[in-house]
């Protein structure tokens, strides 16, 4: 069982706060959200299903497609602390005097981080968030190894298709801008590491958005929901094939 507390902000809350801190309050909020949604999803899509190698290699790209999205948030947020919070005086006083515990030593690293993301940069450049140049990807295929997997997989509707061999050479380029090399205890270091900064980046986001809420008195709309039978989050998984057949008539 876990507990839910919902505040009841209204339109007028938000217009009660300065226009610059409410516009940096939603796109704290933006970021929060999507780093959130995107870091469930890699530690879901994690949790393979498949006992064969062939459709294991497809829930293996699927993981990093979602990892290079996640890789393309986690560098805006970090841009968006460096340049948005840490612009703030007042809240960056505040983040500093007033959060405590794992928050303080989240936001301290990732403070430490600012300015130092030559590989996320480029992951989210040439991979996250846009098509990767051809050039390189041939280079990358070239470097990719007679026994890797090349399949397509194809079925009569396109749910469950995937041509594994263009995530193959995609995901060699990455390892190689990355430097992590092929071996899979790197790979899922490197997955794991952007996990943890998602994960910083929330618990940092989080707090600065209730900073800024604090000048909002709610204490009359709050309530407290409970919610039992959820799965735990090692248990829930994010298989790539499903049955998508129509329900029989």
């Amino acid at each position: 069982m876990i507990e839910i507390t919902r505040y009841a902000l209204t339109r007028n809350d938000l217009m009660s706060l300065q226009t610059d801190e409410r516009k940096l309050l939603l796109v704290l909020g933006h970021a929060h959200n999507e780093l959130n949604c995107f870091t469930k999803l890699v530690q879901f899509a994690s949790q393979t299903v498949s006992t064969v190698d062939f459709l294991q290699n497809a829930e293996v790209a699927q993981v990093m497609i979602l990892v290079r999205t996640l890789i393309g948030k986690v560098f805006e947020s970090l841009r968006l602390v460096g340049e948005r919070v840490q612009s703030n005086h007042g809240l960056r006083n505040k983040l500093s005097l007033e959060i405590t515990g794992r928050t303080k030593a989240a936001y301290e690293q990732i403070k430490g981080r600012i300015g130092k993301n030559s590989i996320l940069a480029d992951l989210r450049t040439n991979f996250a968030f846009h098509n990767p140049n051809g050039d390189e990807l041939e280079s990358s295929f070239e470097a990719c190894l007679p026994d890797d997997n090349y399949d397509v997989l194809m079925t009569l509707s396109q749910t469950n298709s995937f041509y594994t061999f263009s995530e193959t050479v995609i995901m060699n380029a990455i390892y190689r801008r990355a430097n992590i090399g092929r071996d899979p205890q790197a790979v899922f270091a490197f997955i794991d590491d952007i996990v943890h900064i998602a994960i910083q980046l929330v618990e940092v986001l989080d707090a600065a958005i209730n900073l800024i809420l604090a000048e909002t008195p709610l204490d009359n709309r709050i309530s407290i929901y409970e919610l039992e039978g959820l799965p735990k989050i090692r248990d829930v998984t994010l298989p790539f094939f499903v049955d998508d057949r129509p329900p029989l008539s």
